[in-house]
């Protein structure tokens, strides 16, 4: 009986032993929760850019660090984020331990393998790159985030007047090149920063008929590596309109991120002018309103060896002399032309926005034709 007794109470304390160890196991285990996340795109425009990453099978890049900062020192665990059944996961999932602390990065869409500093983006595939900025943190004791993604990359729209044309006017397509213009290049995830690499061309296929006032909506438009500093010799635009080729320089200009730059031109049976001052869009307003410069078209006929064209005046004013020895001039409010032979000459100039017309002299002018104007 007290060899029994012996055994029960050699087990019983076995026993206990194995339970006391499984408590001090468990004690041991660290505590985790996992790391969850929201996206909100920071747009409201009605163009092609990205409106939101609602849609299920969405995926994007996520990093995390330890700093609210990206450096080499710091180098952020990549994780690849998939919107599924309404919420984001990520692979590998984020976990903290109680007392952990980090930051999340985000850049949409998912680059596998990227650096959050150096996010390779071009042009040639027309995506929006988005990108979080400086780093969300989260905590063991509040582990719900919410990204608040930016676009990385300007708009560049053209919007085509029909002024004085007697073609179709079939807008096929528009080209874009010139020294700094970037097609390739390296995206910062906090700053939203590009590094340029690669120069080149871009042309955008088109399938659009100009209108007489312009478009309202679905305006050509497509997108760039910022900054595009344009000196307005460096950069030129081409576009296919009917099947002839028309180049203008781009009009000086600085362009950056996050920003529409929507360009009005106009199409005549002489030329296709592009305009000063582009319309800027920041990329959460809506509607693409063409603002309306009447065009007008003034001939005069003249035997004068010098000739001086009328004053004009007017908001935003622009003209164009073609002064009948084939040669042409831009001009603002008036302009002068010296010819090489004496014979008569006629001269077309074509207008926008003109309100008054001055002609100081008349001396040597044939005929005026202000039937177009």
């Amino acid at each position: 009986m007290k060899h029994i007794e012996k055994h029960i109470a050699m087990w019983a304390i076995a026993v206990l032993a194995v339970a006391c160890s499984d408590d001090k196991e468990e004690e041991n285990v660290p505590q985790t929760v996992k790391v969850s996340f929201t996206t909100e795109v920071q747009t409201r425009a009605t163009s092609q850019v990205v409106t939101d990453l609602e849609k299920d099978g969405s995926t994007m890049s996520v990093f995390v660090g330890t700093g609210s900062s990206l450096s080499n020192e710091n180098a952020p665990t990549a994780h690849k984020a998939t919107r599924q059944g309404g919420t984001w996961n990520a692979m590998p999932s984020i976990e903290l331990e109680e007392g952990e602390k980090c930051y999340l990065f985000a850049g949409y869409p998912y680059m596998e393998n990227s650096n959050p500093q150096a996010v390779p983006v071009n042009i040639k595939s027309q995506t929006d790159y988005l990108y979080s900025g400086s780093g969300v943190s989260v905590s063991y004791a509040a582990p719900t985030a919410t990204l608040k993604l930016k676009h990385a990359l300007c708009l560049l729209g053209f919007n085509i007047k029909k002024d004085n044309y007697d073609g179709e006017g079939k807008l096929q397509a528009i080209s874009i090149s010139g020294d700094g213009f970037y097609t390739e290049g390296l995206l910062n995830l906090q700053t939203g920063n590009i590094q340029g690499i690669t120069t080149g061309s871009y042309t955008h296929t088109c399938n659009a008929t100009l209108q007489a006032n312009g478009w309202t909506t679905d305006i050509p438009e497509f997108f760039c590596l910022p900054p595009i500093t344009s000196t307005g010799e460096n950069l030129t635009v081409s576009f296919k309109i009917d099947g002839k080729e028309y180049t203008c320089p781009l009009p000086k200009y600085s362009m950056a991120r996050g920003i529409k730059y929507t360009f009005r031109l106009s199409l005549t049976d002489k030329n296709l002018t592009i305009f000063n001052n582009p319309e800027i869009y920041n990329l959460d307003v809506t509607g693409d309103q063409m603002p309306d410069l009447e065009f007008a078209l003034l001939k005069i006929t003249h035997t004068n060896p010098t000739f001086y064209t009328p004053t004009f005046t007017g908001y935003n004013f622009m003209g164009i002399a073609y002064w009948g020895d084939g040669q042409q001039e831009n001009f603002s409010a008036s302009a002068t032309h010296d010819y090489a032979t004496e014979a008569p000459y006629s001269v077309s100039i074509e207008t926008w926005g003109a309100e008054s017309i001055s002609l100081q002299n008349i001396k040597g002018i044939t005929e005026i034709d202000f039937t177009e104007f």
